[in-house]
């Protein structure tokens, strides 16, 4: 088994972004011996359900994690914030679902509306990852994000990172940093 895992994977649950059935990506995960893998659907935990069938089936050493990413508004509507919420507990899934349900109620099927400040409120538990692009190209929404949730962990990445690079464990701050591998 080594040690990836992957953290941000959406299956054909998220209409349009991801192809695969959740239940292939955990065998395919499996099979390339991943440490874990998480079930990122767009505002949905939809593909969990047949993921987590699947796994219990033969759950082998992989580690399945439940998780939902988000397009949050911000007070700018020119800026839009991309959020990875994963589940730690069962606390956080009960936090996780809510915000779900909170989003998807504010709209019409199949859509939903989550601002910063619906996270800050509600999810105390879950690990935050802000996806690639945000931090560069939205700064000020980010540092509003990271400023305003100090009981968050979060795991920012500026970009993909590389197959290695060295991570530092959040410190004080809970907040995990990483730095790309030196030439």
């Amino acid at each position: 088994m080594s040690g990836y895992a992957e953290l941000v994977c959406s299956s054909n649950f998220s209409f349009l972004t991801g192809a695969s059935h959740p239940e292939e990506l955990v065998v395919q995960a499996r099979n390339l011996g991943y440490a874990a893998l998480a079930i990122t659907d767009e505002c949905s935990l939809a593909g969990v359900v047949k993921a987590y069938a699947e796994h219990k089936e033969n759950p082998g050493e992989l580690r399945l994690i439940i998780g939902a990413r988000f397009r949050l508004a911000s007070e700018d509507a020119a800026e839009a914030l991309s959020l990875v919420l994963l589940a730690t507990d069962r606390a956080a899934y009960a936090e996780l679902s809510g915000l779900i349900t909170l989003g998807r109620r504010r709209c019409g099927k199949g859509d939903y509306f989550l601002a910063v400040a619906d996270v800050t409120a509600h999810i105390h538990r879950c690990l935050a990852i802000l996806t690639p692009g945000d931090i560069s190209s939205r700064t000020t929404t980010t540092s509003a994000f990271a400023a305003t949730t100090p009981r968050h962990s979060v795991l920012a990445f500026p970009s993909p990172p590389a197959a290695t690079c060295s991570c530092t464990p959040p410190s004080a701050s809970r907040y995990w940093t990483w730095s790309p591998p030196s030439a």
